[in-house]
């Protein structure tokens, strides 16, 4: 699998390559080939781009939540996770340190087990 990275320059690769052959379609006389590879390096440079945008605003993304953990130094761990109030203070739950078997997500308290 690619990394975003390596996408982009996939693409930036095939950009240039379709150009070079698109170069050497024209001197040959094939201008429908030519233009075959134009089109492809085209869409492939617009792919990078967009794959471009989507990186920047990742790490646009990133930044904005580091931002949030760093001006309020009050956020627990247990609400950037997503845990259920309910488990906020059962020994039980993996979040608290516990094994991991926990009734309270289930409505349960710990003297309903």
């Amino acid at each position: 699998m690619l990394t975003l990275d390596e996408a982009i320059k996939h693409c930036e690769e095939k950009a240039e390559a379709n150009r070079g052959a698109a170069e050497s379609w024209k001197r040959e006389g094939f201008e429908a080939s030519a233009a075959d590879c134009e089109e492809c390096a085209a869409e492939h440079e617009q792919l990078a781009n967009w794959l471009k945008e989507l990186k920047e605003l990742r790490t646009r993304e990133a930044l904005r939540e580091m931002d949030k953990l760093v001006l309020k130094p009050n956020v627990q761990l247990q609400d950037l996770l997503g845990i259920p109030d309910a488990c906020r203070n059962c020994s039980n739950h993996p979040s608290n340190g516990g094994s991991g078997i926990c009734h309270c997500i289930n409505g349960l308290t710990p003297t309903e087990w």
